[in-house]
């Protein structure tokens, strides 16, 4: 509340002592202040307060909403293109690698070029594209934001990797049947 008042009596100084109207708010993130500013119409009508976003508490933001998006989808598409591609080392590859060109996609440029066809894809894009329905795209992340991902799903889509993965997934499948019969 003192800070709400204060930001207040800042605003209104300013035009008592100085004869000068503040038209940008720059706040630590929460708005409580500038709603009371804007609330008490301090510069009156031809002098609306615009609100500045603060660099660090945006990325603040963002930040804390990436992982939780994180913490909610952890390795949700990953598994699911490994486990759907159990038969071959290259589909599970190439899966992985569906991921990454999917998170690209817009309406102006859809990459789907290697995501798995059919009715029970993955891919919404693909799915629509198999019940003849339309599929706009969102929720893609820019260019820089893949790009900084790109040495991950190399590392995850290495051959060697998937080998060890396939090899391991193979043994276990081979070890239930032995015990089952």
């Amino acid at each position: 509340m003192m800070e709400v008042k204060g930001a207040c009596n800042i605003f209104k100084r300013s035009l008592t002592f100085n004869d000068a109207r503040y038209t940008k708010y720059l706040g630590d993130g929460g708005s409580k202040a500038f709603d009371a500013i804007t609330e008490e119409n301090i510069n009156g009508d031809e002098f609306q307060v615009e609100k500045l976003e603060c660099i660090v508490h945006v990325m603040k933001r963002m930040g804390s909403r990436l992982q939780r998006l994180k913490e909610k989808m952890k390795g949700q598409l990953l598994s699911d293109a490994i486990r759907r591609n159990l038969n071959s080392v290259h589909a599970m590859r190439q899966a992985i690698w569906a991921i990454s060109m999917y998170k690209l996609s817009t309406d102006e440029h859809p990459q789907h070029g290697i995501c798995c066809i059919g009715e029970d894809s993955w891919c919404g894009f693909k799915k629509a594209e198999a019940t003849g329905s339309a599929r706009k795209h969102k929720n893609n992340l820019p260019v820089a934001v893949v790009e900084a991902m790109r040495p991950v799903f190399r590392d995850v889509s290495h051959p060697d990797l998937l080998t060890l993965y396939f090899l391991t997934v193979l043994k276990s499948t081979t070890l239930v049947t032995l015990i089952s019969s």
